[in-house]
């Protein structure tokens, strides 16, 4: 309906549902506003452009030193933490290299130390 096109059962619809008949009638006043003719008077589009140049641009405000301080505490401090937190990382490293099916079992927590538990001493190293 609102593209132009309509059947029968749209128009039965919108006769049974009062919430559709509102808002097509709302879309039908707006469509017809925008298509009536509208007269522009003359000289408005002059008047219009001759008052750009009045806009008055606010300045755009500086940075004084406080700014920069903050700037530079914040680096700095974004430095010293990153120093921290990269001596802590390399703490743990571990020496040697371990097969992954020990790293499996560690990390699993399958490391058992009953003696009725058989296994190969590749797979569990006490």
């Amino acid at each position: 309906m609102m593209s132009g096109i309509s059947d029968e059962e749209t128009r039965k619809h919108l006769a049974e549902c009062p919430s559709c008949r509102e808002l097509y009638g709302q879309v039908s006043h707006t469509m017809a506003l925008l298509d009536l003719d509208v007269t522009v008077p003359e000289g408005l589009s002059a008047r219009l452009l001759s008052g750009v140049d009045q806009v008055n641009i606010p300045k755009t405000r500086r940075m004084n030193a406080s700014v920069y301080l903050q700037i530079a505490a914040a680096v700095l401090f974004g430095v010293f933490i990153g120093h921290r937190f990269g001596k802590i990382a390399t703490t743990n490293i571990p020496k040697g290299k371990q097969d992954p099916i020990h790293q499996y079992f560690k990390a699993h927590h399958l490391n058992v130390e009953n003696d009725d538990f058989k296994t190969s001493f590749q797979y569990i190293k006490n």
